[in-house]
């Protein structure tokens, strides 16, 4: 069974542009990904524009997206806001703030936390 997540950017006025990623959506390998090879904005715009997403790879980050699998392209979803995002989310929400550049994570539609404070919780709990 897949982890499904949501990645997205959001913006300086509150608004949310968002793909989906179907697998391993967990702190432990996307928010990983996200936070070692995606930590500029550039970057982050450049992983939502081909729309939605199979996997991230824990080699290099590389995303597989569903285009390059032959499905039907998709564009980033749009939500005026956090809430109307967490709404609509998977089981984890990854957004890149424009502002802080920084990452947020939503684990299963609670509040938004700090990544690196939410990795550092869940592998301490491993230990």
């Amino acid at each position: 069974m897949s982890t499904r997540s949501n990645i997205g950017l959001q913006y300086e006025d509150g608004s949310v542009y968002m793909v989906y990623c179907h697998s391993d959506g967990y702190l432990e390998h996307n928010g990983l990904i996200l936070q070692r090879f995606y930590s500029y904005e550039r970057q982050v715009r450049k992983l939502i524009s081909k729309g939605d997403i199979s996997s991230l790879s824990e080699k290099d980050g590389k995303a597989e997206y569903y285009v390059d699998k032959g499905k039907p392209p998709s564009e980033p979803s749009f939500y005026r806001n956090t809430r109307e995002a967490i709404e609509d989310m998977e089981e984890y929400l990854y957004l890149f703030r424009i502002a802080e550049q920084k990452w947020y994570v939503s684990d299963h539609g609670k509040f938004m936390e700090p990544l690196t404070q939410e990795i550092e919780r869940v592998t301490k709990n491993e230990k």
